[in-house]
């Protein structure tokens, strides 16, 4: 863990939230996101909405719990 996330927590991000679906996430970026909102749907925060149906992640509603990262069957989501 990077020595300033001892003082506050990293935040969440989604990485490379294309708005195109399918094959051409998969060419650009092997992490994209492919807007299927199981992040959304597993947030306790309810931190996380879907605009223009890409994730994106409320940073003031969000308490870092991880969930999503878990969850993301595309690895997504990642702390900076």
């Amino acid at each position: 863990m990077p020595g300033h996330c001892l003082k506050e927590p990293c935040p969440v991000y989604v990485v490379c939230a294309l708005h195109d679906k399918g094959k051409y996430v998969k060419e650009i970026c092997e992490f994209g996101c492919i807007r299927c909102g199981i992040c959304k749907k597993n947030c306790p925060e309810g931190a996380i909405k879907l605009i223009r149906k890409v994730a994106v992640i409320d940073q003031e509603k969000c308490n870092q719990c991880g969930t999503c990262i878990e969850v993301c069957p595309r690895n997504a989501i990642v702390k900076l």
